[in-house]
C-alpha cells in the first residue's frame, strides 16, 4: 500500500469528520481515520520508521474522541 495515499485518505477523513453536521457520520469518519492511522503505524513499524509511535497515538486517540461526539 502506498503510504502517501494512506496519508491523504487519513487527512480527508479528518477534514470531512470536522465538517460534518451529522453525529453518526462524524463517528464513522473518525473510526475510518483511526483505522487508517493504525494501518500507517503498522507499515511504519515494519519499516522501522521513527514516526510509527505517533501514528499509534493517533489511532488510540480517535475512540476517546468518538465517545464525546454528539449523536
Amino acid at each position: 500500500m502506498d503510504l502517501n495515499l494512506l496519508y491523504f485518505d487519513h487527512q480527508v477523513a479528518l477534514i470531512r469528520a470536522g465538517q460534518s453536521s451529522s453525529g453518526e457520520l462524524k463517528r464513522r469518519l473518525a473510526t475510518s481515520a483511526s483505522e487508517i492511522a493504525e494501518r500507517i503505524g503498522c507499515i511504519q513499524r515494519g519499516l522501522s520508521a521513527g514516526a510509527a509511535p505517533g501514528w499509534d497515538l493517533l489511532a488510540l486517540a480517535a475512540p476517546a474522541k468518538r465517545a464525546r461526539l454528539p449523536s
